[in-house]
């Protein structure tokens, strides 16, 4: 056995000066195996030399390695690896190819590997016992391509336990042959969450002090009327409905009045889902992928409808070169839909549907589906509107038949990607045009609440994007304990936005459909382009577990008209305290901090419109609209902000994993929209301070059964607060959402959104005025009443996978505090719809605690 293994030796030792006379290239790409993400600063060296190399940001390597050299894989945390360079690819060191399969109560430490594998191999490098997986004893440098623990992906044969099968999914970027992908996903959902409405009452209210139904002829909004029970049809020719009008039972035809139940409106929802993916070998060993997917909507609204196709074309890891790569990709994308979220008609749609009294039908006899585009549901004999109080409240069969609310948008974006790699210095360029188009048409039909006239809107938008970026890095050293690594980065991005926009108001119905044929018309078009170049520099210096970053960013703008410090610097510190200090049970830990500061300029076209319902009554919700478009102006200034995070994260050797952060930033300027004089526009208004801590934990056991059974646990807790430290404006408070007499707003040393609102008046002994009729007076001052920031949030996410197909999981969120306003509890009691308002119906004599106006104690 000595002979043989000394004749081994000298022909691996022959074979070896033989090989040395000449060199090849070995290249490939290094990936996490927790995410899947790039390991940058990998060091690849041939060992007893100081030539090597150090992968790049996108994890990638290349070097020029004699044949029958020893290449070195290191990385800070991660085991050593060793590999062969052979003539025909890459052979591992069988005396540092260890794999260690962790069990419950034994480890397998195998010399003999399964010389084959079912797809191409891929490096393992990871801080677990890591080795290279291998097709026919040889591993393609080009296969090297991810990281991941070989615990996910090992077989022992029973009978052989020396005997292991490894198998991978195939290289993404370099398939064998043409592979294509086909999907298919059906989804359904329902209308969920819906108030309970009473359905005794009627619609009325008390007249001569009595409960008394009031017909949609007298406008009647209330269903404080009688009971359903107590009521029935006369039978008479009433257009509202086919029934006739309602009377007290003994009184009419005999035949006695239902309560109609107006979710029936509702509808299940259906989204279908389709995509093919072909894969074709490229030209210069590069990957040409092409990806279709179509997705078609329909919402629990009837006629909500929303149907996009995408389109993709790439070509990824192109081979220009031996140094140089090329990437390219073109994307199209096209929607449209019908009744999206716009405005407030879908909210004055299920406003109308709740308020409705029990006692009309919506269908007007034909059923939730045969209403649906009936104009005989929603539409009288003489073309007005049929509704339960028309001119205040709405059919929704009609709103989803005439109400003009459509989108489309269309995008196109080409994308290309150059990487020139060396052995110490690596340089990229990559580039994208983006381009944008939205046409909206928005409005109310004449007749409808909202605007009994009529009113229309057409708006068509562009955007067009480009970028451009250079990124380079040289390292200086490339040994395993000290190297530095400057990096620079020039990035250029041009940003375009355009609006054309007409507003029409007063139509007759049958010239609805042009929007210049309204009564008054207001037309608004806007146009701006900023230039943004920014030049960013980093120094990275790693040594041993120490790794520092730091750096700076210079932000230029044509669209900054203030002068700002043009500094904007940052530092990050890591160090991996596993690899200084050994503890038995920790595979990992890894304590930050960072502080930067940045900057933010406001977006040309401001889009988050809630402010503008704030001059509204929240009777006057479906009066809402875009009214206005918020935009960039000169005398705007950039959003600063200071930035303070640290952070560790820990990982066991059983498979918990432990992480912790605590952020603190602050931000100066922030832009918001004002009210002022007339309209809204947007200033720097506030100081706004944001702290928070995330804690989360994940356990996932590893089993001899992990190829069948698989299962583990995640638990985050979060704690955040945001308050608003100063006001760089008169007002004392900034509305943000909401209506004239409750919104959520920034005010000083409040909360950011704190609910602000009406209150009942009280005296100078906090009690209670009365007024004459015996109900409370009412505070017109808006004053504060809660924060809808939590004390603390807690997410719980259990699951199990079988057989690596099906996988079961669930997510238990709970919150402690944070408040909201209920504006729909608030409508449903004021309309006497809520099943509160039907419990409490018949409270009699009730006597609000307080006191009157002149202080005597009530009694009203």
């Amino acid at each position: 056995m000595k002979k043989l293994y000394v004749c081994l030796c000298l022909c691996l030792i022959s074979s070896i000066l033989f090989a040395q006379t000449r060199d090849r290239v070995i290249s490939g790409q290094l990936k996490s195996t927790d995410d899947g993400s790039p390991l940058p600063g990998v060091n690849v060296v041939i060992k007893g030399t100081t030539d090597g190399t150090v992968t790049d940001s996108d994890g990638r390597y290349s070097l020029s390695v004699p044949i029958g050299s020893v290449l070195v894989f290191s990385f800070v945390g991660m085991q050593t690896r060793e590999v062969l360079v052979t003539e025909t690819g890459l052979q591992p060191v069988r005396g540092d190819f260890a794999i260690h399969v962790k069990s419950r109560k034994q480890t397998w430490n195998p010399s003999i590997l399964q010389d084959t594998v079912e797809l191409p191999g891929v490096a393992t490098l990871n801080d677990k016992t890591p080795s290279y997986k291998i097709r026919n004893n040889q591993l393609n440098p080009s296969d090297i391509v991810s990281i991941r623990e070989l615990l996910l992906n090992a077989r022992i044969f029973k009978g052989n336990k020396n005997k292991f099968v490894i198998n991978t999914n195939s290289d993404q970027y370099r398939p064998k042959g043409i592979r294509i992908q086909y999907s298919h996903a059906i989804n359904f959902e329902v209308a969920g969450k819906l108030p309970v409405l009473q359905s005794s009452y009627a619609q009325g209210r008390n007249v001569n002090g009595m409960p008394t139904w009031q017909g949609p002829d007298q406008s009647e909004t209330m269903s404080w009327g009688p009971q359903v029970k107590t009521l029935e049809y006369t039978g008479s020719n009433y257009p509202y409905d086919r029934n006739g009008t309602i009377t007290t039972a003994g009184n009419g035809d005999g035949k006695p009045v239902n309560a109609h139940n107006p979710f029936d409106f509702f509808r299940t929802a259906l989204t279908n889902s389709d995509e093919i993916i072909l894969w074709i070998p490229g030209i210069k060993q590069s990957t040409l992928s092409v990806d279709f997917a179509r997705k078609s909507h329909q919402g629990v609204i009837p006629n909500n409808r929303l149907e996009s196709n995408n389109f993709s074309l790439s070509m990824k890891r192109m081979n220009l070169s031996q140094r140089l790569k090329a990437d390219l990709s073109l994307l199209l994308n096209s929607s449209n839909g019908r009744l999206l979220n716009r405005g407030s008609n879908i909210s004055n749609l299920i406003g109308s549907l709740m308020i409705t009294s029990p006692t009309f039908d919506l269908t007007n006899g034909y059923g939730s589906s045969g209403a649906v585009g009936n104009s005989l549901s929603y539409l009288l004999p003489d073309g007005s509107i049929r509704s339960t109080a028309p001119g205040l409240i709405d059919n929704p069969y009609g709103l989803v038949n005439q109400l003009p609310d459509r989108e489309k948008n269309q995008r196109l974006n080409s994308s290309f990607g150059l990487t020139y790699e060396q052995q110490k210095l690596q340089v990229s360029l990559n580039g994208s045009v983006d381009n944008q188009t939205n046409d909206i048409t928005n409005g109310t039909f004449p007749g409808y609440s909202g605007f009994l006239q009529g009113r229309r809107m057409e708006r068509h938008e562009e955007r067009n994007d480009a970028a451009l970026n250079l990124l380079s890095s040289y390292k200086f050293s490339n040994n395993y304990y000290n190297s530095w690594t400057l990096s620079f980065g020039y990035h250029f991005r041009q940003e375009n936005r355009s609006i054309s926009r007409t507003d029409g108001f007063g139509y007759m119905p049958a010239n609805f459909n042009s929007v210049v044929a309204a009564d008054s018309i207001h037309r608004f078009d806007f146009s701006k382009t900023r230039d943004i170049h920014e030049v960013a520099t980093r120094l990275q210096f790693e040594s041993g577990p120490y790794n520092m970053q730091l750096g700076n960013r210079s932000y230029f703008s044509n669209t900054i008209n203030s002068s700002f410090v043009n500094l904007f610097p940052s530092l990050t510190f890591k160090v991996d305290l596993h690899n200084l200090v050994y503890i038995d049970f920790l595979n990992e830990l890894k304590p930050y901090v960072s502080i930067g500061r940045s900057i933010r300029e406001s977006p040309l076209l401001f889009g988050n419109n809630s402010s503008l319902s704030t001059q509204l009554a929240p009777t006057q919700y479906n009066r809402y609209f875009e009214n206005q478009e918020l935009t960039w102006h000169s005398q705007l200034k950039p959003e600063t902000e200071l930035k303070f995070e640290t952070g560790l994260r820990a990982h066991t050797n059983f498979n918990l994993q432990f992480d912790f952060s605590y952020y603190n930033n602050t931000t100066f300027g922030m832009i918001m929209p004002v009210w002022n004089t007339n309209q809204f526009i947007l200033q720097n208004v506030a100081t706004v301070n944001n702290r928070g801590t995330n804690v989360s934990a994940s356990f996932n056991p590893w089993s001899y059964y992990q190829d069948k059974i698989n299962w583990g646990i995640s638990l985050r807790w979060t704690k955040y607060n945001s308050v608003v430290k100063g006001l760089d404006v008169p007002n004392s408070t900034v509305p943000l959402a909401g209506f004239n007499s409750i919104q959520t707003v920034a005010a000083k040393d409040q909360p950011l959104g704190a609910i602000y609102g009406t209150t009942f008046l009280h005296d100078d002994h906090g009690r209670t005025i009365i007024g004459a009729d015996g109900f409370p007076l009412v505070n017109s001052q808006l004053s504060y009443l809660g924060s809808p920031i939590p004390k603390f949030m807690i997410s719980l996410e259990p699951y199990i996978t079988l057989n690596k197909r099906w996988k079961f999981d669930f997510i238990i969120d709970f919150k402690k505090g944070g408040q909201v306003w209920n504006g729909t509890k608030a409508a449903l009691n004021y309309a006497g719809r809520s099943q509160q308002t039907g419990e409490q119906r018949n409270i009699s004599n009730y006597v609000f605690d307080g006191v009157t106006t002149n202080g005597a104690v009530n009694t009203v």
